[in-house]
Order: structure tokens, then sequence, then C-alpha cells
């Protein structure tokens, strides 16, 4: 279970990387990122 959900978050990080490319991370992407990593949890 644990390494699904570490695949899930390199999946999640790669597609946000590719998001990143095109326009920076904003602080409210960082606060939602957090919060679905807390939810996975």
């Amino acid at each position: 279970f644990e390494e699904r959900l570490a695949a899930q978050r390199k999946e999640r990080e790669m597609a946000t990387t590719d998001l990143g490319f095109k326009k920076p991370l904003s602080k409210e992407e960082r606060i939602q990122k957090k919060k679905q990593r807390l939810a996975a949890i």
C-alpha cells in the first residue's frame, strides 16, 4: 500500500512539475498539495 501511495505521489509530482515549467507554482497550489498529502495519510 505504501509503495502504491509513493507511486501516486511521484506521478502527481511529475504532473505538477510539467505544469510548473509552463507557470511557477503559486502559494495556493503548494497549500493544496500539502492538504492532499495530509488527506492521503
